[in-house]
């Protein structure tokens, strides 16, 4: 209900929402093993995922010379790759 200079207003319907923190506690990615051409990765869910459940995960990489630069792999081109876990 409302309150203002003309009164109270009628009650309205009831709204639920759910109120979500970014998740804490990941530990960091490990490598699996690699060779020349590819790298397999492993990692655990976060100890906490902030109160509401986790859809998804983004995988980026970075060229690991020093650079700040970090891109996105697109999901697209390693889902049928049963080996990159």
């Amino acid at each position: 209900m409302s309150v203002n200079a003309n009164g109270v207003s009628l009650p309205s319907q009831e709204l639920l929402t759910v109120v979500c923190v970014p998740p804490t506690g990941f530990p960091r990615p490990r490598r699996l093993s690699s060779t020349k051409n590819s790298v397999t990765i492993v990692w655990a869910e976060p100890s906490d995922t902030g109160g509401c459940p986790l859809l998804s995960y983004k995988l980026f990489i970075n060229d690991g010379n020093g650079g700040s630069e970090f891109l996105e792999v697109d999901a697209l081109a390693i889902r049928d790759k049963p080996y990159l876990n």
